[in-house]
């Protein structure tokens, strides 16, 4: 086995890491929320069309990054949107490009069974209506 000197370890340890999901970061300037970075293109595509519905007043407005803490636990679901409707009415909606973990899965029961609150899924193939 061959061992690695200083500079060669600094060089290795200087890459970036591979995100888990292979997202990319990616910056969207809405006109509701500013500038802010999205964890994943995904989201902020997903962003730009919240915008694109309440400009045309199907949504009242938006929500980014919205925490909601799990009923009987220490924990916290971030949920990725809340979204108002004209009516004044709260939905929660969470992007995701890979299909959900077994612990996001428990955490959206507990919160639904907490709270009531049912958080929609918004895959990269279908869109909500």
């Amino acid at each position: 086995m061959q061992r690695l000197t200083a500079a060669q370890y600094r060089a290795l340890a200087a890459k970036p890491k591979r995100s888990k999901y292979s997202n990319v970061p990616t910056e969207y300037t809405s006109h509701i929320c500013g500038r802010r970075t999205y964890h994943s293109k995904f989201e902020a595509r997903h962003a730009a069309y919240l915008d694109t519905l309440a400009k045309a007043g199907t949504i009242r407005t938006w929500v980014p990054q919205v925490s909601i803490p799990v009923p009987r636990t220490t924990k916290r679901m971030v949920v990725d949107f809340m979204v108002i409707d004209p009516d004044g009415a709260a939905r929660f909606q969470d992007t995701k490009g890979a299909p959900p973990t077994r612990d996001w899965l428990l955490k959206r029961d507990l919160v639904h069974s907490g709270y009531g609150i049912t958080v929609e899924i918004v895959s990269a193939l279908k869109r909500p209506r």
